[in-house]
């Protein structure tokens, strides 16, 4: 009886571990094509991303890539738009890091747009 409540432990754990990897691929694979220049495909990835998950912190990753992206392609009313749905989420989970992160995309945004 031991032995099979270990496996059925170990196995719990791997399996949740699978997932959690799983999770993250559209956001790994999002930075990878930001990384290279991507930036439509990164957008993509990040949105599938939004659509496959409910942990916050993915989301809110997901969303400042996405930002970062639109900016990029100066698609600058969407970096908007996104910032605006993003920034109350991260106030609301009390996540400062991607709050402060956020904030420095709309400022980065605003230097893109030539508003001061």
């Amino acid at each position: 009886m031991n032995r099979f409540y270990l496996f059925s432990i170990l196995f719990t754990y791997l399996l949740l571990g699978n997932f959690s990897i799983v999770q993250s691929q559209p956001l790994t694979k999002a930075e990878q094509a930001f990384q290279h220049g991507y930036h439509e495909q990164a957008i993509v990835q990040w949105q599938a991303a939004l659509a496959t998950t409910q942990n916050p912190s993915h989301r809110l990753e997901a969303q400042l890539g996405i930002v970062r992206a639109y900016r990029h392609i100066g698609a600058y009313d969407k970096a908007l738009n996104t910032l605006n749905t993003a920034l109350p989420i991260a106030q609301k989970a009390d996540d400062t890091t991607y709050y402060v992160l956020l904030l420095n995309e709309l400022s980065k945004l605003r230097l893109s747009q030539g508003i001061k």
